[in-house]
């Protein structure tokens, strides 16, 4: 199974400009990173009026739009499917899949703390691997210092690098 770790921490804390940051730095070191975003059951990717949109509406079960350089697909549930299940759907596609949410999951987690909040019950089931706190910049934005994206790399790398080893002894 590929290492799933998720960004747990409350709404505007900084949760996707770190994700953002620790992307970038583990693309530049040559891994294959999937997302995944955890979001309100209400969402909707589609265009009212366009192609994909009006083929839902027709009722199709999955839709998927495909081209060239990437693809879409948009399945309709009757419940939702777990985080487990959708990093299956990467398997062999991806090193390791960072998320964002699924706070009440049963997996690793970064928990990303804005300044002046507590943990509260923003972490639900699993393993808390570390705790963040954004700063805020002078345009009231969260930032991350540089020792800290490189801590949260070193953990990431070491579960990608722990993975690919019992894959192997298997």
């Amino acid at each position: 199974m590929i290492p799933v770790v998720s960004c747990v921490g409350k709404s505007r804390s900084g949760k996707t400009i770190l994700l953002e940051k620790v992307v970038r730095e583990l693309k530049s070191r040559g891994y294959r990173v999937a997302t995944v975003k955890h979001t309100h059951p209400d969402f909707d990717i589609d265009q009212p009026g366009k192609d994909t949109w009006r083929l839902a509406q027709a009722e199709s079960d999955i839709v998927a739009i495909s081209s060239p350089s990437k693809m879409a697909v948009i399945e309709h549930l009757d419940e939702e499917i777990t985080l487990s299940q959708i990093a299956g759907l990467f398997l062999g596609k991806a090193d390791i899949v960072l998320a964002e949410g699924y706070k009440n999951a049963n997996l690793a987690k970064v928990l990303v703390l804005d300044a002046g909040r507590s943990q509260g019950d923003l972490c639900g089931q699993g393993k808390i691997l570390t705790t963040i706190t954004a700063c805020l910049s002078s345009e009231g934005r969260p930032q991350f210092l540089d020792e800290e994206v490189a801590h949260i790399l070193n953990l990431l790398i070491a579960r990608i690098n722990t993975h690919s080893l019992k894959a192997r002894d298997v």
